[in-house]
This record gives structure tokens, sequence and C-alpha cells, in this order.
């Protein structure tokens, strides 16, 4: 299903006014390059989704974060793996591996990794999925029961599951099949006032295994529960006077800790089955309790605040409270000594436990955005020949917008220099969002992917009287022979590429003919040859990258890199043409791209770039000591590189860094692409007017209860 707009709607783009001039500082480069920027100021149709949840694995080496349209972005947290323990502090954190893709109609309300780092997630569409990090596609998916799902717990092998009507169900990690269900007996609530909307409800919001299995405490809109799991029976019920329970954790094999909907926290016995200590933590609901230790804990909610609370002698008392948010905090783990946190600002941000731990609490203190902006998704692409740029909202939806070509004698206008000429949706058969985009060189084909459906789009393109570009949709071509999957990237206007989602196949379909022509199978890594465990084992035979040029499908797969001859494949020669395997010390590769038309370059952990001459069949290193975030692209211009970060763009010669130019405090750079040798296209996002326009919409009719 498609949606266009074309014609009706085309909008011009001014350049920023001079009251906005100084929105991007500059470090004083040591070597001068004349840049002139043209803004084209479209970042408010951007749908970059806010952070919702985060979980880390077992050994804290891999970060999931999960957004609010259910995409969960998986991220290496501990390069020190691949440096033999000798690596930059600040590349010990989130580099991206990989995206599982979100559904529309789903939500993420908890994620858990298992010791042999399997991965499930639950959420308010009412079903458990465990997914397949290598294919990044859902592996199994449990049976609907009992409505929305609001958490879970993981013990042995078997999952604990709160539901909305009231039930605690428990499955089987190995099949997500239902072993039993434990209900308490329907109790009418009395919520009045401004939790009257709950009344007569047994929604239950959280739950925790007690005793190695033998127990469980859980609650929710009818206060805490602990049930017997071997007998299948409640052992007792705790009231909660005002509101009701949100989240819980335990301390001890006796205590546990229990927030709830007005800003309380209860420490509770849970032999004795009582409340001990009631104290007032935040004036409104407490969302997250973290806790490492059973002699402290940490307590952040929905009025931005974030409280440290330790027992001293025999009662927990509040030590130090922060408000580093404006907005919701949802979730916060902590790391060594960094806290991470998510919320409305849609960002991971970052702070010092000091903060917390100091004798003497400061009022101020340090905390650092980390800007994870779909970074494994690349929003933009280019049409080199008619100027067109293909910028991907995020959320299925689509924007083709005309760059007019601005000479030397208007480089300081740009009045009516751009303009949309088209605008499209798509739907995949099962609400998947999409995972690739794809624009041909003239732009008259467009092709979108996701793991259950591919687009492909024929576009008229022509000039009218006023010298003004328009597009227009000629038809949908028939793809139902490609197996979908993550990446599409096209060869001319000849053929489509696209990976299959089982990661096995690269297909090259014909585009005048519209067929299939032929598909690569791509060898599997054998991965107990990798050694120790690492990000390597998991993701060995993933597909992490996909290019081509008018000669080459270059692909990346696990660290290897396979270059194919187009001409020979059509002759049904599948032999790699090129192939190297990157060194495990090498890092992780998360981004594939073209420097020209003969060599492309891989960025792997840390900031390790690494080009390819297609001709000569040989690698060189560029090595650069980048001390900021994660290197989104490189550029070459004459005998400089230009290196794009999510923060600022980096000037380098040769391996030295020569410059660098600051984005804006709030802006974040999502991703750009070349037009030309001398022009490039950068699109960047404000995160202070994100967070006053995105907040998030639940539509309760879709969950079921």
């Amino acid at each position: 299903m498609v949606n266009v707009k074309q014609g009706t709607k085309r909008k011009q783009y001014n350049n920023r006014d001079s009251s906005n001039e100084d929105n991007t500082k500059s470090r004083k480069p040591n070597y001068q390059l004349n840049i002139v920027e043209h803004v084209i100021h479209a970042n408010n149709n951007i749908h970059n989704s806010p952070f919702k949840r985060l979980a880390f694995n077992k050994n804290k080496t891999l970060l999931a974060a999960a957004r609010f349209n259910s995409e969960i972005e998986i991220y290496s947290v501990d390069a020190t793996i691949y440096q033999n323990g000798n690596v930059n502090e600040k590349f010990k954190e989130f580099v991206p591996l990989l995206k599982l893709p979100g559904k529309i109609g789903t939500t993420v309300e908890t994620m858990i990794w298992t010791h042999d780092d399997r991965f499930f997630t639950c959420g308010l569409h009412g079903y458990v999925t465990e997914w397949d990090l290598e294919k990044q596609i859902p592996k199994r998916i449990s049976s609907p029961s009992g409505g929305a799902i609001w958490n879970m717990d993981l013990i042995n092998d078997v999952l604990a599951i709160a539901s909305e009507d009231g039930g605690i169900r428990f499955l089987n990690v190995e099949d997500l099949s239902l072993k039993f269900i434990i209900s308490p007996s329907v109790k009418n609530n009395n919520h009045q006032g401004l939790y009257e909307h709950c009344k007569d409800e047994n929604r239950m919001l959280f739950v925790r295994f007690l005793e190695n299995g033998k127990k469980v405490l859980c609650g929710g809109i009818n206060g805490i529960y602990c049930f017997d799991v071997l007998k299948k029976t409640v052992l007792y019920r705790i009231e909660i006077k005002r509101g009701f329970c949100w989240t819980g954790e335990l301390l001890n094999n006796n205590t546990a800790v229990v927030g709830d909907s007005v800003g309380n926290i209860h420490i509770v016995d849970i032999e004795l089955g009582m409340i001990k200590q009631t104290m007032k933590a935040l004036n409104r609901d407490v969302l997250k309790i973290y806790s490492e230790k059973e002699s402290e804990f940490f307590v952040a909610g929905m009025d931005g605040s974030m409280v440290f609370v330790k027992k001293e002698k025999k009662k927990y008392a509040l030590i130090a409270t922060k408000r580093p948010s404006l907005n919701d905090i949802f979730d916060l783990v902590i790391s060594g000594k960094s806290i991470y946190f998510v919320g409305l600002e849609g960002n991971i941000i970052r702070m010092p436990t000091s903060a917390f731990y100091a004798q003497i609490v400061k009022n101020s203190f340090n905390k650092e955005l980390i800007p994870l902006m779909n970074s494994k998704h690349q929003i933009i692409k280019v049409s080199n020949e008619n100027r067109l740029v293909l910028l991907d909202h995020l959320d299925n939806y689509f924007t083709v917008m005309h760059l007019a070509d601005i000479g030397k004698e208007k480089t300081n206008s740009l009045t009516e220099c751009t303009e949309i000429v088209a605008q499209f949706k798509v739907k995949s058969k099962a609400g998947w969002y999409s995972s690739s985009s794809a624009i041909s060189s003239s732009g008259k084909y467009i092709a979108v992917t996701s793991i259950d459906t591919v687009y492909l789009f024929e576009f008229d393109i022509t000039t009218d009287e006023d010298g003004i570009l328009q597009m227009k949709l000629e038809k949908q071509l028939n793809v139902n022979q490609v197996v979908p999957g993550h990446f599409v990237e096209f060869v001319n206007e000849d053929y489509l590429i696209v990976t299959s989602k089982d990661h096995k196949l690269v297909q090259i379909y014909d585009i005048k003919e519209e067929k299939l022509k032929t598909s690569i199978t791509l060898p599997e890594i054998n991965i107990e040859v990798l050694g120790k465990s690492t990000p390597f084992n998991t993701f060995a035979n993933s597909i992490n990258g996909l290019i081509t040029n008018s000669n080459h499908i270059i692909v990346s797969k696990g660290n290897r890199v396979l270059t194919y001859s187009i001409s020979e494949i059509l002759q049904d020669n599948f032999k790699p043409y090129f192939e190297v395997e990157l060194q495990q010390h090498n890092g992780f590769p998360y981004r594939l791209q073209f420097l020209d038309n003969n060599r492309f370059y891989i960025l792997t952990i840390p900031n390790r770039c690494t080009v390819f001459d297609i001709e000569k069949k040989r690698t060189e290193y560029l090595k650069l000591s980048v001390k900021e975030y994660p290197i989104l692209s490189v550029f070459e211009i004459n005998d400089l590189f230009l290196l794009d970060n999510p923060k600022l763009s980096i000037v380098a010669k040769g391996t030295e860094i020569v410059g660098a130019r600051n984005y804006a405090v709030n802006h974040f750079n999502l991703g750009t692409a070349r037009l030309n040798q001398n022009e490039l296209v950068t699109v960047w996002v404000d995160s202070e007017d994100l967070a006053n326009t995105r907040a998030p919409v639940i539509y309760r009719k879709r969950y079921g209860a």
C-alpha cells in the first residue's frame, strides 16, 4: 500500500535569517577550508522517536535501547574486548551494531537478556517476542493471552509476565509456551479522583522472582501481591492506600522496594508481608527503581528527578536528589561509574554516580547527551543527475526534495532554492517500519524495504515551462519474487539489489524486465573459530552494509567485506572479485560507504577507517585519533578528509587533524550524503524542538484490554 502526494504540495525553503547565523559555531582550524552552508529547515518533519527502555546483557558488553515506536538498537558498550584494555574512555560506549525493526501498534515495556545473550521483549500488544539478533527478525512469538503485558522477569528457563487482566503467566523460555497462570481473586478497588478511571481494574504492572523461582512478588492497580509458585496460591496482599504500584525491585532475599503513582517508595518485608518504611521520593509517579547493592538504590520518574537512597543503620534515608531532566525519566541503568537514563529528550543521557556519592553533594553536576539518533539507519539518499534528495522520516513516510543548482554568483542567496517534488507513505504487510530506502542515479526509481515487504516505484520526471522539476508516479513494479530484507540499493537504472532477511542472499532484480535476474549466496562464517565471546560470535553472519556502483556490489557480512563484479555475476560467476577479512582487533563494522568510484571505506570500533582500492585489490588504513563520538561518514575533498559525527565535522590532512567545526549545542547530525564533488547534504535535528513536539501517543484500542 502506498499513498503519494504529487504536484499538489510543493514547499519552498528559504535560507535562515541573520538572527540565526550563530547557530553553528566553529573551532578555528589550522588549515583554511572554505565552506558555504545552505540550510534547509525541514527538521520538524523527522519522526525521531525518543528512547523508552534500556537493558544491559549480563556481562554489560551490549546495551539494548528501545524507542517509543518499538524500534530497538543494540550498541557495543565495551571496546576493551577489541583493544586488550587499551582504549579511549569515549569508545567504551555506544558504537552501533544493529537495529531491530519496530512495528506499528506494538510497544516495548521490558527487555531481558539471558546469560547466553538470547534476547526477549514484551509490550502492550500482548505477547512476548524472542529475537534472532543475527538476522534482526523475530524468532519466536508467544500466544496472546491476558491483554497488555506491562513487565516480565526471568529465572532459569522460566519467564513470568505481568498482564492487564491481573494474572501472572509463566512461560517456557525454550518455546514461549504457557506453563500455568496464577491470578488473585478479583477485587473491586475503590480508586477515586485522579485514578477513578482505574476503578474495578486488576492490572499487574511489575513482577519479580523470589527464592530462586519458588515465589513471585508483583504489584499493580490493587497493591502488592506475593504468590507461591509451587502451590499456585496467593500468600498475601499489601494494600497501597493512595495510588497504585508502578515498579518494584529486590534488595535482598527478604527486602524489596516498591514505587507508587504518587511518588512514594515503600520498603517491604517479604517474609512478614508488610511495609516497614515509606518515604516521599518524588512529586509524581515513580517509574523506575534500580539497585545493584542491597544497601542502596536509585529512584526516577515523571518529574524528571533522580533520588539516591541508602541504608543508614536500620532504616533507608534519602541521601541526594537531582533533577537531570525537565521531562519524564522512564528508565535508568548503571555501568561502572556512570548512570545512563532515557526520557522524552530522545537521547540516552550519561551522568556520573559521583554526583550522588560525594560526601558533600553539590547542586551542579555534569551530564552528557549521547547522540544516538538511528545511527544504523541512513535517512538521506541523493540522486546526483537531477539533484534530488530522498529523506526518510523514520515512520514509513518519505519526501523527495529538489535542490536547485546554486552558482557562484548566488552563494549568498537561497531564495526559492529548494522544493518538495513528491511525498509518499508505504505500509508493509504486517505494519513493520522500513529498514532501508534508495533512489536511482536519475531519481526515476525509488525503492523501500522492510522485513516483510519490498516496494519499487517508477516516477516520470519532467520540467514545466517555469523550469520547475515535476515528479509523477508512473507505476509500482511487481517485485514479489524478491525476498524482503534490511538493505536495498540501485545499480544505475538497470538493477535493484536487495539483501534477504535471512542474511544469506544478495538478490539482483532486473528493473526493465521486471523479474529476479539472479542471486548471490553469501558464505557462512564458522563462529567456532572466533574464540572467546564477543559481538562477532552473535553477529558473525549478519549483513551490516551494502553499497553499489556501476560495476560492483560490495557487501559487509560480519567481519568480512565481499566485492562482486556485476558483469561476472550476470555470467553466473559468483566468486568474489575482492574479499577481505577484518581482524577482530580492528573492531566490529558499523558503516560502509564509497569514497569515490574506485575506493570505499568501512568504519569499525573505535573510529578506525579502512579504505579499500577495488582495482588494486588492496587495503590501507586511515588512522585518526578522534576523541569525540563515533564517526558516521568520511568524505575526501582534494587532499583533505572530512569526518562527520553527530556533534561536529572534523577536517584531516593525512593522519593529522587540522580543523573541526561544531554543530550548535542542541543540534545533532543524523546523516550526510555526497551530492557531487563539491557539495554535501547533511540532515541535522534540533533536540529541543523535538522534545516539545514528539510526546508519544498510545492507542489503547489496539491493546485489547
